[in-house]
């Protein structure tokens, strides 16, 4: 509901440049990393997911209307860190969760549903946010306030959904995350691990691919619905991705994922049109069907259960962290060098990420 207006209100409300978005986004995004690290070894330790998921939801719907009363940079920043904070705590037990609730044969069709779900909400959210908008002159502040309802209703079904059992898992010693040496995962999940490291280097905050649309001429009251758009693609494609990828296996899909995604930011690198745009995220949306919850899967698919929790957090701070860093550089790119040269560095990370998994004949 609220995130597609962020990026516009950080610019043209509050009048951050867009090096400063580009901190806020990274600095957001590596701290919930550094927390899905974390939370997701505790949950491997106590064996227990549903609670640390209820928690980080509810410390992020506390925290979003604070963006109605915010009025500068810093305050932005650290209304963005302490809702990631929550992404963080609730991401990687979540992930687990849904794993060992699933058949190896059926992990990808569970991860398309949860994507699917998740990105519907995300369809309904932006719609929401473009009735809204007129209502309040195109302020989105009230917008913000009115996004703790939904989050409060999520929160109560939430509470509904039931825990895996403790004995399901290995009682085998785990150590403290901090202090892994990797040897505990297999070969291939830590080459894996590299892939998505030179992947997420390149891609960088989806705040800026709104700010290329604006940009084009994209306006401020059709934002909420450009990002839809993206969300109604992602969530069309997910399901019929992770069947596909149960069937033809989850390495070939990736793989045309991530030359997907390079063909995509060479777009948004030469975009003259903002019609073109509209096309671009439709495509972005497949991208991110196809990737998304096959990632999470393949996560599943390469670790034991006994360290599940730890390897999604491991996963997700690996990715974070990389967006911290890709986000500070796609800012000053753009800031410094140009808008082209900033895409074709996110297309040109995506083409090794591509060419690093086709070489390896399997996972």
């Amino acid at each position: 509901m609220i995130y597609p207006l962020l990026p516009v209100f950080f610019a043209a409300t509050l009048g951050l440049s867009r090096s400063f978005i580009g901190l806020i986004e990274g600095l957001a995004e590596s701290s919930a990393s550094f927390f899905k690290l974390f939370s997701g070894w505790f949950s491997d330790r106590i064996k227990k997911r549903k609670k640390l998921v209820i928690a980080g939801y509810l410390l992020s719907n506390i925290t979003k209307p604070l963006f109605s009363i915010v009025h500068s940079g810093f305050q932005a920043l650290s209304t963005r860190f302490v809702d990631r904070v929550g992404k963080g705590i609730r991401t990687a037990p979540r992930d687990a969760l849904i794993s060992l609730s699933a058949t190896k044969e059926e992990r990808g069709k569970a991860f398309g549903i949860h994507r699917a779900m998740d990105t519907l909400g995300a369809v309904v959210g932006p719609l929401l946010a473009f009735l809204l908008l007129p209502l309040f002159r195109g302020n989105p502040r009230p917008v913000f306030l009115i996004s703790f309802i939904p989050g409060i209703i999520a929160i109560m079904v939430l509470s509904a959904v039931v825990d895996v059992p403790g004995d399901k898992y290995s009682t085998k010693k785990m150590t403290l995350p901090l202090h892994t040496t990797f040897k505990e995962f297999t070969p291939s999940f830590r080459y894996f691990l590299i892939v998505m490291f030179f992947f997420s280097l390149g891609n960088s905050s989806n705040a800026f691919l709104i700010l290329r649309a604006k940009s084009a001429g994209l306006s401020i009251n059709l934002i909420p619905i450009f990002w839809m758009v993206f969300n109604v693609s992602y969530s069309l494609f997910s399901i019929p991705a992770g069947l596909l990828s149960d069937k033809w296996g989850r390495k070939k899909l990736i793989e045309i994922a991530f030359l997907l995604y390079g063909l995509i930011y060479l777009g948004f690198a030469f975009m003259k049109d903002v019609k073109f745009a509209w096309l671009l995220i439709v495509f972005y949306g497949l991208f991110y069907g196809m990737s998304d919850g096959n990632l999470r899967a393949m996560v599943g698919d390469l670790v034991d259960k006994s360290h599940l929790g730890t390897a999604y957090g491991v996963y997700h701070a690996i990715t974070g962290i990389t967006l911290f860093l890709s986000s500070i550089i796609m800012g000053i790119l753009w800031d410094r060098i140009g808008v082209e040269f900033a895409f074709i560095f996110g297309s040109v990370m995506g083409g090794i990420a591509f060419l690093l998994l086709a070489i390896r004949r399997k996972l």
